[in-house]
């Protein structure tokens, strides 16, 4: 990875560009709290709308949020989609938390949306805002409250030229494909956590079932199960012992799994992409 992080050194190929000549830059948006229909708890059929909160939650890429937006409010209120794959930035009250959205979605107004037709240029205008200092954005004491979507969209970024850029992204792309699977294995851990808990602690199923419930529900979960994980699919379970040992694997399996992905390979993607200049 050193040798990627050399290779992209800058040369006077590389060149400074407003974020909205090559990002199409959009804020998210609040419908009225007061009308509450066009709020939901439920994500059925409704659109995922983050907030700095799930902005919070570790790992590269955002899936879900805790509140959702229906159908009917993102057309009345003419609320802005977030296409799968663009770049998230948080750019109020909580300055400069960046995500990638895993799937369609909406955010709130706090959150500015980085998109494009390029992949490459995604590709690395995350690990640029991961490193960026937004400190010299603000010229006031508070860069909580100096910043807003036109500083964001008058951002500078220094962008390698066409070649630098599609090695940084032939080099980096099987990162981001090993952040996605990880983040999706983990969230098959946690289903499946989920699905046998309430079960266990109802007496629906007891030790002699747990085998058969443990592989049929596993089977029909996001994402493949390895490692651990696997073990523990195939495990027979003979005590309500080994059941506690099971659960207590799955969970803290998932949640080592994804701190200490997350961190490795946020950290090689920031090692990989050159320090940004504030201009």
């Amino acid at each position: 990875m050193r040798a990627q992080f050399d290779a992209l050194e800058q040369t006077s190929n590389w060149r400074s560009e407003r974020t909205s000549e090559l990002f199409e830059i959009g804020i998210g948006k609040t419908p009225p709290r007061k009308e509450p229909e066009w709020f939901s708890t439920n994500p059925r059929g409704n659109f995922v709308w983050l907030s700095i909160k799930d902005m919070g939650e570790p790992g590269a890429y955002s899936f879900d949020s805790s509140e959702y937006l229906t159908p009917q409010a993102v057309v009345a209120k003419n609320v802005r989609r977030v296409p799968k794959g663009s770049v998230l930035l948080s750019f109020k009250l909580t300055v400069g938390r960046v995500k990638i959205a895993a799937v369609d979605m909406t955010t709130n107004e706090a959150i500015a949306c980085f998109a494009s037709d390029d992949p490459a240029k995604l590709a690395y205008l995350y690990p640029f805002l991961l490193s960026f200092d937004y400190n010299g954005l603000g010229s006031t004491s508070s860069i909580a409250t100096a910043v807003n979507s036109k500083t964001i969209k008058n951002m500078t970024i220094v962008m390698p030229d066409s070649n630098t850029l599609a090695e940084f992204y032939a080099n980096t792309k099987p990162l981001y494909e090993a952040i996605m699977n990880s983040m999706l294995e983990n969230m098959s851990l946690k289903a499946l956590r989920d699905a046998l808990l309430p079960k266990l602690m109802s007496g629906e199923i007891d030790v002699t079932q747990l085998n058969s419930h443990l592989t049929a529900s596993s089977h029909g979960l996001p994402g493949h199960l390895t490692g651990p994980s696997a073990r523990v699919a195939r495990r027979k379970i003979k005590s309500p012992a080994q059941v506690i040992s099971c659960i207590g694997i799955l969970v803290a399996f998932s949640k080592s799994r994804q701190r200490a992905s997350s961190l490795a390979i946020r950290q090689r993607l920031c090692r990989t992409s050159p320090l940004p200049k504030n201009r």
